[in-house]
């Protein structure tokens, strides 16, 4: 059997539309009230940024090669690489695109780790570790009490947990960014002592250069030190087989044998091989010599890293605005949803 709805004799309170000349009117009866919370809201921020730590950013500039050859084909020189009809010279090279990932490792952040700084107060620190540590009075217990892994292969990092808090750190304090459009490539930092700050991103220029400059050169060095030996070797063949003919002219210079004229000409062409051998090996080791200075990566400075004399954190006078403008908000909405509540709920005229 159908029931009709139960209707209940509650009134729902009636909420009327707020016009903007209400809100304008709301706020400009409360404007000095809210202003003046913001005020002091500003200067607890502006006392507040004193009690952060002080901190300073230097960077650099630096533009590498780009590792594309250039010739007279232009634009077609692409096409002719993609379609195979040329070599690509630098398909082997470590692209500038890839140079953040190198300042991103633990390799890097050890290297950094232990090179030595000097603060603004000229006081030495034997490595950027302990610059770190300077204020930790439980540095000695940590050093105590740290555990070390047994060494397991030379390709397998092993460090104690607090030496990776510190990678982890060092890692955070270094920032590399490539431009795609520029192919500059900017290296910052950012510590609480200017100096340090510089020779910082100093130091990570310099393992950027040489990590690049490994990586492109290091078969050809492996293949220098290969020829060198191969030289050495083929020296003292050649020395052997020297001495081997001359002193069996010596001891048969009057002989008029067939078979000791067979003998003589097996050693003279046993010296004139290795005599060959000898030349080729050094003219090869001599071009390999040229190929790594010829290899060796071309990275210009732009800007060099400078020591900087204003801090980069805290921003104080941000750090007010942001307390100031929370400040009036939090009045604002304090005074509308508590002070002017009935004003909210009050029916629409």
């Amino acid at each position: 059997m159908f029931q009709p709805p139960i209707i209940s004799d509650k009134k729902i309170p009636e909420v009327h539309e707020i016009s903007f000349s209400e809100i304008f009117n709301f706020i400009k009866r409360y404007s000095v009230r809210s202003l003046l919370v913001g005020f002091i809201f500003g200067l607890i921020g502006y006392g507040i940024s004193y009690l952060l730590p002080v901190s300073f950013k230097a960077s650099t500039l630096l533009l590498p090669e780009s590792g594309i050859p250039s010739n007279s084909l232009g634009s077609l020189s692409g096409l002719a690489r993609l379609s195979g009809l040329t070599k690509n010279e630098s398909g082997g090279a470590l692209q500038p695109e890839l140079y953040p990932v190198v300042l991103q490792t633990v390799p890097f952040s050890l290297y950094l780790l232990k090179q030595s700084v000097t603060d603004e107060n000229n006081r030495v620190y034997k490595s950027f570790e302990d610059f770190l540590h300077r204020d930790d009075s439980k540095n000695d217990t940590k050093k105590k009490n740290k555990k070390i892994f047994p060494k397991i292969n030379s390709q397998i990092l092993s460090i104690a947990r607090d030496k990776e808090l510190d990678s982890k750190r060092v890692l955070s304090l270094v920032t590399t960014l490539y431009d795609m459009k520029t192919g500059i490539i900017s290296i910052e930092a950012e510590t609480s002592d200017p100096l340090v700050t510089a020779q910082v991103v100093e130091a990570s220029r310099q393992y950027l250069i040489q990590y690049v400059t490994n990586y492109r050169t290091e078969k050809t060095i492996r293949e220098v030190q290969f020829l060198g030996q191969r030289a050495i070797e083929a020296k003292k063949r050649e020395q052997n087989a020297e001495f081997a003919l001359q002193s069996y002219r010596d001891r048969n210079r009057s002989s008029f044998l067939n078979v000791a004229r067979i003998e003589e000409q097996r050693l003279q062409s046993d010296y004139t091989l290795a005599q060959s051998l000898y030349s080729d090996i050094v003219r090869r080791w001599e071009e390999a010599k040229i190929k790594v200075k010829e290899q060796q990566p071309v990275i210009k400075v732009l800007e060099p890293s400078k020591v900087p004399t204003i801090k980069s954190k805290p921003r104080r006078l941000i750090i007010a605005l942001i307390f100031s403008v929370t400040g009036v908000l939090f009045s604002l909405t304090y005074l509308l949803f508590f002070k002017e509540k009935s004003y909210l709920l009050s029916p629409s005229k």
